[in-house]
């Protein structure tokens, strides 16, 4: 984690260092800092598909649907052929729609 770090210190303006470091807290159980790391990611690198897909991961832990949604919706329409992306997206409906059932009683 200190290298991703690091890099974020080097050049802040890097998508990809803030994208690296926010898997890096994402897998090191610190969702906080994960999402602050790669919601710059994606402001510095809107196009990122593979930061987008990161982010959706960590919204889908924190039930955040809609949130997750949006950010596999455009990683899935630059990348229409990421099949995990796709695959991602029809999970995160499901559990959404299971969410909404289960509210509704």
């Amino acid at each position: 984690m200190r290298e991703a770090r690091d890099a974020v210190r080097i050049a802040p303006a890097n998508a990809l260092a803030h994208s690296a470091l926010g898997l890096a807290y994402l897998y090191s159980g610190k969702p906080a800092k994960a999402l602050n790391e790669l919601e710059e990611a994606v402001r510095l690198d809107p196009g990122d598909a593979s930061a987008r897909k990161n982010l959706a991961v960590l919204y889908e832990r924190e039930e955040s649907f809609d949130k997750a949604r949006i950010h596999l919706e455009e990683a899935v329409r630059r990348m229409p052929g990421d099949e995990m992306a796709r695959a991602m997206l029809k999970k995160i409906n499901a559990e959404e729609t299971n969410k909404s059932a289960a509210g509704a009683y």
